[in-house]
């Protein structure tokens, strides 16, 4: 059974938060941090040259990890000690066409729960994820088309839906018109946890997410950018964010 597994079952608004592990910026027990303000899940970035759907923030954290040379091989390994310690949290790891499931792997196992690779090698379907118990997640673009039903349905973890168009980054305003999103991918028979990113960035717009109907929020820029502000600020940031989705905002 995968800690996916226990999200569909909370009762509670999912919260996934962009954990940048190697950026030499991120706070000292980041990951802790996360856990005390009610993060459930964690995803990791594997950083990439030409992250094309990221804006400045996610891209420049990117960019610092690879400075740092660290390797594939010792994020999954820091991503592991992260997941061994906060058994009750999942992780996710996130990348793109350089992403290579071989250096995220630890003598064989996986010791993660997801995979979202973001471009066309994260729409085919691979048969060693569901070897290793690693859930699918799919991302599904802002404008949905056709042939992202069926993606979506495939999916065995939970759906990313672009809440705005464009590449991540801050946003003022939230799109309303993701409650037709949902209804629409609920419709073509998704039954895994939606959730909506790109542009969340404030306890405001967390709640107008569930109300259109997500089953969470993933953050990355926003926590970023706060995480560059100090600990209070990002503490006081997930806080609010956490009572936003539990209905206290």
């Amino acid at each position: 059974m995968s800690r996916l597994d226990n999200l569909s079952q909370a009762k509670h608004p999912i919260l996934t938060c962009y954990l940048p592990i190697g950026d030499p910026m991120a706070l000292p027990y980041q990951a802790e941090i996360y856990a005390q303000e009610g993060v459930d899940v964690y995803e990791v970035g594997i950083p990439c040259p030409d992250p094309f759907l990221d804006g400045d923030l996610v891209k420049s954290s990117m960019q610092r990890v690879l400075r740092q040379n660290v390797k594939q091989k010792s994020i999954a390994k820091m991503a592991s000690r992260i997941r061994l310690e906060y058994p009750d949290k999942s992780v996710v790891m996130m990348g793109y066409q350089n992403l290579r499931l071989d250096q995220l792997l630890l003598n064989g196992k996986a010791e993660f729960d997801a995979l979202l690779q973001v471009g066309p090698a994260g729409n085919q379907v691979d048969p060693e994820l569901e070897v290793l118990d690693v859930r699918r997640i799919c991302f599904i673009p802002h404008a949905i088309r056709k042939q992202d039903l069926a993606l979506a349905r495939e999916c065995s973890g939970y759906v990313m839906l672009q809440a705005a168009s464009g590449k991540t980054g801050l946003r003022n305003d939230f799109d309303l018109s993701n409650k037709s999103k949902i209804e629409r991918l609920r419709d073509s028979g998704v039954i895994v946890p939606i959730l909506l990113g790109v542009g969340i960035s404030n306890a405001k717009q967390a709640q107008q997410a569930i109300e259109c109907g997500a089953d969470g929020v993933i953050i990355g820029s926003a926590c970023l950018a706060k995480m560059q502000q100090g600990e209070s600020e990002l503490r006081r940031f997930l806080s609010g964010i956490r009572s936003a989705l539990n209905g206290l905002y």
